[in-house]
């Protein structure tokens, strides 16, 4: 087709199914020459991506750099896309465009202009801004030309040699954190731990650790199976050291507890401390391997519990054994479609699946699970499957991967935390 000197090719893939790679493929997808622009155009890989109110800033690698496959001395442009627009429907909508159609390891050409920084940015270098003013717009202006042609380790080489050295060398940025807490009355050192608790365990970002988050979900697991006890004999409520010890009894059946997406292990390090046998169940490489400072309380609780070093406590103190967790790399109940796996496990079709026929699953006590991102309904799935008692600490809905999702009795999408919980 032709419109005045514009020639264009628009390519329409059908999608049969709800993915995020599908779903982008389903866009028009235009590449463009406009010979009565003379607009500079760049094309290179996200590695890095903030969006704002009123912008959005990518931090690419040039696609010639990036053909060398050198890392190291490669070309960081800063992109910026500045919403020009003052609806503040509009630009929700950009920012939602930003966040679904361009992400980490896709490959984007992009047309624009090249401007001088201000001398209030720490990015002194020239940057591309693309201005839009609408989705259709973005479109046109910033074309996916190949999504995820990186890896997530890929772009974290890039984020570490590129960003990493210049977050260190901002010196202004504690200060100005410092003095967004002051106005908003907020001083960190009188916080309550019981404030800590309530704000950090909703979320991945967090100031607890994740020592102490998996010794709260193991309190809680022990908790509800003591409920449980009782009610099936009301006897056992008078005696505490008997309920405690069925409670252990009844979770170290079978394979014990299955920790999903348990990611280091910390819950199943708490699990472990507390006396109940456990396997974390996650697709990553490093799967249950724990950070150096948790790993050496590990190492020293499972030579000793008690006596020299009384330091280190159970969960709770009067159990005296330590109990070592297993690990399993697998996906858990099916291997998921789309890209984001493949973005983040390029071996995902090497990786096991641990499907509600394993013997893992069948012989199990119980599933527990910290923030399970993606795992959540295959989880759930599985547990209703087998009926096996479940404990879930949800966190991020994803409510882009995860379309099809209704609330019963509204025909509305699960996109809140508070949608997700209910569903």
């Amino acid at each position: 087709e032709k419109e005045a000197d514009r020639h264009w090719t628009s390519i329409l893939i059908p999608s049969a199914h709800e993915t995020r790679l599908e779903r982008t493929c389903a866009r028009t997808i235009e590449i463009m020459t406009d010979n009565s622009n003379n607009k500079p155009c760049i094309s290179g890989i996200i590695f890095s991506r903030t969006v704002r109110s009123q912008f959005a800033t990518f931090h690419i690698a040039s696609e010639n750099q990036e053909k060398s496959g050198n890392n190291k001395g490669g070309e960081h442009i800063v992109v910026r896309i500045q919403f020009a627009v003052d609806d503040h429907a509009q630009r929700t909508a950009l920012r939602s465009w930003c966040r679904r159609c361009c992400n980490y390891g896709d490959l984007l050409q992009l047309k624009g202009q090249w401007t001088t920084s201000n001398s209030a940015s720490q990015w002194k270098d020239k940057r591309f801004v693309v201005n839009v003013l609408s989705t259709e717009e973005a479109d046109a202006t910033v074309i996916v030309l190949e999504g995820r042609r990186w890896d997530m380790k890929q772009c974290q080489e890039w984020h570490h040699t590129y960003l990493k050295q210049s977050d260190d060398d901002d010196d202004n940025s504690g200060q100005i954190k410092q003095e967004k807490q002051r106005k908003r009355g907020v001083d960190k050192d009188v916080k309550t731990k019981e404030d800590n608790a309530v704000s950090c365990t909703l979320r991945h970002g967090s100031s607890m650790p994740k020592r102490e988050q998996g010794e709260i979900v193991t309190k809680l697991l022990i908790e509800i199976v003591k409920k449980k006890l009782v009610k099936e004999d009301p006897s056992l409520a008078n005696v505490s050291k008997d309920l405690h010890s069925q409670a252990l009894k009844r979770l170290n059946e079978g394979s014990g507890v299955i920790d999903v997406a348990g990611g280091s292990g910390h819950v199943s390090m708490a699990l472990g401390m507390a006396g109940i046998r456990a396997t974390v169940v996650d697709p990553r490489e490093a799967v249950g391997k724990l950070p150096g400072r948790d790993r050496k309380i590990w190492y020293r609780a499972l030579k000793k519990t008690r006596g020299k070093n009384a330091g280190i406590q159970c969960l709770p103190c009067h159990n005296p054994t330590v109990v070592p967790y297993s690990t399993l790399r697998a996906w858990f109940g099916e291997c998921p479609d789309g890209a984001n796996s493949s973005h983040r496990h390029p071996d995902k079709e090497q990786i096991k699946v641990c499907s509600a026929e394993h013997d893992l699953v069948s012989r199990c006590s119980a599933i527990v699970a910290l923030h399970p991102d993606e795992a959540t309904d295959s989880i759930v799935n599985v547990a209703v499957q087998r009926r096996i008692p479940f404990v879930i600490v949800p966190c991020c809905v994803f409510a882009r991967l995860f379309p099809n999702r209704r609330l019963l009795g509204f025909n509305e999408p699960v996109s809140t935390y508070v949608d997700l919980i209910q569903y």
